[in-house]
């Protein structure tokens, strides 16, 4: 059975059985596995060590210290074009569906946006890269980013009730219609990777004298309103009538919330779920988002 075995994975008999399993095991595991986390050692002042050390000392400022220790070197490891990470078109998408909202409530024609469903996609392919774009991310930890020309597509089943009153108060119904409207609009986003080294600690290397920094590898995708062009809701979807009734009310409904979220998240970055960037991210990092990095430090 040993000789099968050997034949199989290319190992002559010669070879001891114990250097079997270890072998195998490296074929079987994801390439960048073996390379390891780009940041080989770190260098830290004493009192950096000490309170990386002190029990205690709060877990969440121990994170935003080591965090702020690695971070520097992550943003010099993507300031090179051989380190950019590719981002295409089918890559980041995000979309939600709303609950139905009346947008015009008067007797003679009701306007009632039902499910409205929105999609952000971005128009052109980019690569994620230190230091070229130039983006404020404020407080974020970004290591990587790119300006992207971006398109929110909102859809949404419009009715128009028309009604009239009946002797001054009761409101009668007469007419009843629903037509899908698009609403489409374009801006530039900035997309971001945003590091946190979670759970930091320091512990006696494993090979070795010596300490290392320990922590879980966080990242999370990103995104922040560069520039919106909001006016564009108006300008090239309330021309639609429905049984007469120009839609204005729901462009204008929309355009207000077009332009509340868009100076919310001009101000304010928010965490997007993009698998796709998430998976390049580990692939250019040779580390599992999640997984446990250890750094050795030096004094």
């Amino acid at each position: 059975h040993h000789f099968r075995f050997a034949r199989l994975t290319g190992l002559s008999d010669a070879m001891p059985r114990r250097r079997v399993l270890p072998q195998l095991l490296l074929l079987l595991l994801p390439p960048f596995l073996a390379s390891g986390f780009p940041v080989s050692e770190l260098v830290v002042s004493n009192e950096t060590f000490h309170k990386l050390s002190d029990a205690s000392l709060p877990q969440a400022d121990k994170d935003t210290l080591a965090t702020s220790q690695v971070l520097p070197h992550l943003q010099f490891f993507f300031n090179s074009t051989a380190h950019a990470i590719e981002v295409t078109t089918d890559d980041v998408a995000v979309s939600g569906s709303y609950p139905s909202q009346t947008v015009d409530d008067s007797c003679d024609h009701k306007v009632i946006a039902k499910n409205p469903k929105g999609t952000a996609k971005i128009l052109n392919d980019t690569h994620l890269m230190f230091g070229v774009s130039k983006i404020s991310w404020k407080a974020m930890t970004v290591f990587a980013d790119a300006r992207l020309d971006s398109v929110l597509d909102i859809y949404s089943d419009i009715q128009v009730k028309l009604g009239k009153h009946i002797f001054g108060h009761h409101c009668t119904h007469i007419a009843s219609k629903t037509v899908g409207v698009d609403v489409v609009s374009h801006g530039t986003v900035g997309l971001g990777l945003n590091f946190t080294a979670s759970n930091a600690h320091v512990e006696k290397a494993v090979n070795g004298s010596g300490y290392e920094l320990v922590f879980k590898f966080e990242c999370d995708s990103v995104a922040l309103v560069l520039k919106w062009n909001v006016e564009e809701v108006k300008a090239n979807n309330c021309k639609l009538k429905i049984l007469g009734i120009e839609i204005l009310s729901y462009c204008g409904y929309l355009e207000k919330a077009i332009k509340n979220g868009a100076n919310k998240l001009s101000t304010e970055a928010i965490k997007i779920d993009a698998p796709k960037v998430a998976s390049k991210v580990e692939n250019a990092l040779n580390t599992f988002i999640g997984g446990t990095v250890r750094i050795p430090l030096k004094f």
